[in-house]
């Protein structure tokens, strides 16, 4: 039997958290690279970190809708969430947490997206942490 030390698992842990910050930074410069433009890579990292806490505090956890919203926190707006068209969508106990995004796709209209990126917050990716619901 193989025994594996807490130190072992944590730094296990820490290496695939870094292997998924990797891959939502990798999807953020491909796919916008416009919204990258002028930031360090230690800025666009920690950005990702916070996004990606945030992400889990609607309780989100697969990998590709954790990038989902993140990708929308650089595309809309850091505090798009707090739309009042946008933000019951995060937090519908009727909806799966993984299903969320998608279903905010699905009923948001165009004025909801364009009122989230007019109402954006830039200081709001200091405040990323954790929303409050």
């Amino acid at each position: 039997m193989i025994i594996i030390r807490q130190e072992q698992m944590a730094l296990f842990e820490r290496n695939a958290q870094l292997d998924f910050e990797n891959k939502v930074i990798a999807h953020i410069k491909e796919h916008h690279s416009d919204r990258t433009q002028g930031l360090s890579d230690d800025i666009l990292r920690k950005r990702v970190q916070d996004g990606i806490l945030r992400a889990r505090s609607y309780d989100l956890s697969w990998e590709n809708t954790i990038t989902a919203y993140v990708a929308l926190l650089f595309v809309i707006a850091p505090n798009f969430d707090d739309h009042p068209a946008l933000y019951p969508t995060l937090i519908d106990k009727n909806v799966a947490p993984n299903d969320r995004i998608d279903k905010l796709i699905e009923r948001a209209r165009e004025k909801d997206w364009a009122e989230a990126r007019e109402n954006a917050d830039e200081t709001a990716w200091d405040k990323l942490v954790k929303h409050e619901g």
